[in-house]
This record gives C-alpha cells, structure tokens and sequence, in this order.
C-alpha cells in the first residue's frame, strides 16, 4: 500500500522503496533515491488509478502495472 508519507507498506525491496508524484507521472524509487520506474495513467474507473511504466534499471522489458 502507498503511505501518505511516501513508504510502501507491506512490501520490501530496495528497487522499490519509496514512491512520490511528479506532475502527471508516479515515480517507484529505490531505497537510495534512484528512481526505478516512471508510471503513467492508463485507466482510471470506478474511482481507481490505474499507473503502467517500465522498469528503469535494465533493458529487459519489465513493466510494472
């Protein structure tokens, strides 16, 4: 869960740490700072934001959803 404080409640992982908004973008960032994922809105409905954007630290492909 994302906390108002910009913590990431229940899950650990130092690619993903920490989150915060940046215009219209989520930025995921590593325990270091480093931003690991750049996500966008792609549906919103029901009341629910739905983000998408790549995983920024390899060429593999990964998105995150």
């Amino acid at each position: 869960m994302f906390e108002p404080d910009g913590t990431i409640d229940g899950y650990d992982h130092p690619n993903e740490s920490r989150w915060r908004v940046d215009g219209d973008e989520l930025l995921i960032l590593c325990d270091d700072g480093k931003v690991s994922c750049r996500a966008h809105l792609v549906r919103g409905g029901n009341g629910e934001l739905e983000y998408a954007g790549p995983f920024l630290l390899n060429d593999e492909g990964i998105l995150h959803h």
